[in-house]
C-alpha cells in the first residue's frame, strides 16, 4: 500500500470536525472518523483514480461517499515507485478554497 503523512493542521481539522459532530449526537464523531478512515484507505488503494483539484493540477480531491460532506485533499510526493500519500486537508466544502495551500511540502 501507498505510504500516507497526514499534516498536522489537517489531522487537528479532522480531530475538531469529529468532535463538533460528537457534540451533535453521540456516537456521530466516531462515524464521521471512520468514514474519513475509509476514504483514506480507498485514496492508499488508488490515489490517482482521484480527480485534480482546484487549480494547481498536482492536488486531488476524494469527495465523502457517505453522510459527511467532508472532502480528502491530497497530493502525490516523491518518485513513482516510492510515492507517499500527502494529506493537506480534511475539508468541508463550503470552506474557501485553497486555504490548505500553504501546506504543500517544499
Amino acid at each position: 500500500m501507498t505510504p500516507l503523512y497526514i499534516e498536522p493542521e489537517a489531522a487537528e481539522e479532522l480531530e475538531e470536525a469529529a468532535l463538533r459532530y460528537e457534540g451533535a449526537v453521540p456516537g456521530l464523531g466516531r462515524q464521521f472518523l471512520a468514514e474519513m478512515r475509509q476514504r483514506v484507505n480507498d485514496v492508499l488503494e488508488a490515489p490517482l483514480s482521484f480527480p485534480v483539484f482546484g487549480a494547481a493540477d498536482d492536488v486531488r480531491c476524494a469527495h465523502a461517499v457517505g453522510r459527511f460532506p467532508h472532502l480528502v485533499v491530497f497530493l502525490l510526493v516523491g518518485e513513482i515507485a516510492a510515492r507517499t500519500v500527502h494529506v493537506l486537508a480534511f475539508m468541508h466544502p463550503r470552506q474557501r478554497p485553497a486555504y490548505f495551500s500553504h501546506r504543500r511540502p517544499g
